[in-house]
């Protein structure tokens, strides 16, 4: 049976133009969580201050209550607090409070742009309750407002790649929804209403980072609008929340088709679960490249050894014979040098506890390896431990041709000439008919390179006879 995380990357993977992922304040507070107005109240604590440096003819009870109603920690208190901040701002002149946007929200950066980074690598269509510019700053995307309407019905189309601020941006500040008055604003806009219902009728919704209680009063109200959509909604939507906020947000969904998805007990737990969510979703959406592959190969390489090396009922041979397979899975997904090194390495370890053919078996294996990965050195090294047990394997021609054979390649590879034309007489001895005339023609060119025309003229006449 599917659990909501399963049906969610399922459709990430199916169908990630139809999911609109919708960002609240606790993206803010994760990307940059030093800064006071990352959050709802510290925004508003931030705000309160600035009155008190720019609105003069306020009186000292209107600053006493505006502070109560943000200590009473309510979302309806909150509100009325932005509401009267917003006035009293404005009171001033519209620019002050323009001004009082960009020095707060305006001074939001990338301090931890993970979460950020995680869903824009999602590859959904974005929007966000915020008014920050963070992900913007991510992306160099364009910052749309719910009241640019063709703007906005191309982003929620994915005709435009912008990020949808629902609920305006900083350097707009006419389009902020920050208080009672602005929030009837855009209730009131008949195209917006028309373009986000229908948006939220036909589309998976993803909330992220809209918390369950008060440091994102602008989700309540968002909810509350679209509450009668989800009501009517056949398909599932998701909000990513803690582990302790299942329960609560369970209560308040009741009724409606919202799937919760615990993505952890601690806020900094979002971004790693982000992350898993996109790394899944490509193994399901493509096929998995050579890296990927690697990768995979590699991760279980790494467990496998482990494994094997925690294992104490296990012979020599046995271990031996294991690691070569579990090796060779990793070379053949592309891991060659590791692979290589690690036979190298595991007959290092085991080689004096196998027998004299076990020991010539797996060396000549592991040194075909080494050579085609280009470790001549490491290939010669095994190719000498052998050689005493090769002399006494003497009566085997296929193993003394193998030997024979990887030995040449060594020698190749290292340009001695005399060594490597020694190599080719003996293995002249054990050569297949289809292999001979190949090395009669390189020990001629040999001859050749090192100046032994004598011996070249004796070959050439012998030939002709």
């Amino acid at each position: 049976m599917s659990t909501p995380l399963d049906d969610l990357e399922a459709e990430l993977a199916a169908n990630p133009k139809r999911i609109l992922v919708i960002a609240g304040a606790g993206v803010a507070c994760a990307t940059d969580k030093d800064n006071e107005c990352a959050s709802w109240t510290g925004l508003l604590k931030n705000g309160l201050v600035y009155c008190k440096s720019r609105c003069h003819t306020l009186q000292d009870t209107w600053f006493s209550t505006t502070k109560s109603l943000i200590d009473e920690q309510a979302a309806d208190s909150l509100i009325d607090a932005a509401s009267r901040i917003e006035k009293a701002l404005r009171g001033v002149h519209d620019g002050v409070y323009a001004r009082w946007l960009n020095d707060s929200v305006g001074s939001l950066k990338l301090v931890d742009r993970s979460i950020v980074d995680a869903i824009l690598d999602l590859g959904t269509r974005i929007v966000t309750t915020n008014y920050d510019n963070l992900f913007e700053l991510a992306s160099q995307r364009l910052a749309v407002v719910w009241s640019e309407h063709n703007l906005a019905m191309q982003v929620l189309r994915g005709d435009n790649s912008g990020i949808l601020h629902l609920h305006g941006h900083f350097q707009y500040p006419v389009t902020v929804v920050f208080g009672s008055k602005t929030y009837a604003d855009i209730c009131r806009d008949s195209t917006t209403q028309s373009y986000l219902k229908s948006t939220f009728a036909l589309n998976t919704i993803v909330f992220v980072g809209c918390g369950a209680g008060v440091e994102d009063p602008n989700f309540g109200g968002l909810f509350e609008w679209s509450e009668d959509v989800f009501k009517d909604c056949l398909h599932t939507h998701y909000q990513l929340v803690r582990e302790s906020d299942l329960a609560k947000m369970a209560d308040k969904y009741s009724g409606l088709n919202i799937a919760l998805i615990s993505y952890g007990k601690e806020y900094s737990d979002l971004s790693p679960f982000l992350v898993g969510i996109k790394q899944r979703v490509s193994r399901k959406s493509h096929s998995p490249s050579p890296l990927d592959t690697l990768v995979t190969t590699q991760n279980d390489y790494k467990s496998q050894i482990k494994a094997l090396a925690d294992r104490k009922d296990v012979s020599a041979t046995e271990f031996v014979r294991c690691n070569f397979e579990i090796a060779k899975a990793l070379w053949n997904s592309g891991g060659r040098r590791v692979a290589s090194l690690h036979m190298d390495s595991i007959l290092s370890l085991k080689g004096k506890e196998l027998t004299s053919e076990e020991r010539i078996y797996f060396t000549l294996d592991a040194a075909e390896y080494l050579l085609d990965d280009g470790n001549y050195a490491y290939a010669a090294i095994l190719i000498d431990r052998i050689e005493k047990d090769i002399s006494n394997a003497a009566g085997d021609q296929k193993i003394l041709a193998q030997f024979q054979r990887l030995l040449l390649r060594c020698h190749r590879s290292s340009a001695n000439l005399d060594e490597l034309l020694k190599v080719i007489e003996t293995a002249l001895i054990n050569a297949a008919p289809e292999l001979r005339s190949r090395l009669e023609a390189e020990r001629a060119e040999l001859h050749f390179l090192s100046g032994n025309l004598e011996v070249l003229e004796q070959y050439i006449e012998l030939e002709s006879k």
